[in-house]
């Protein structure tokens, strides 16, 4: 179970609709498309992805194996650039008891 948080170093806000985020480490704008924006938002009380493909699935009247494809893209794109964090605490748990 993979969970998300969003990168407390960063600026954001919805305008008009859509998210415009700030990442300070590279000076980069980056304005969300309704989709993305709507995951964005989700994230300030969901941090899972099967709870956001879920809702996802509900309010976009969307089969469940496309919201999960759309929601894992953009997940991995957000982490890439740093505007998320993903961990996944089960693992961690293992390599603890391991380690």
């Amino acid at each position: 179970m993979r969970l998300i948080t969003k990168n407390k170093k960063i600026a954001s806000r919805i305008i008009e609709g859509k998210a415009f985020v700030v990442t300070p480490f590279d000076s980069t704008l980056h304005m969300f498309n309704p989709l993305a924006t709507r995951i964005w938002q989700l994230l300030d009380k969901e941090n899972r992805i099967e709870e956001i493909v879920k809702k996802i699935c509900q309010e976009y009247e969307v089969d469940e194996k496309i919201a999960r494809r759309d929601v894992n893209e953009l997940i991995n794109k957000l982490e890439k650039k740093k505007i998320i964090e993903v961990t996944d605490p089960e693992r961690r748990n293992e390599i603890s008891k391991h380690g």
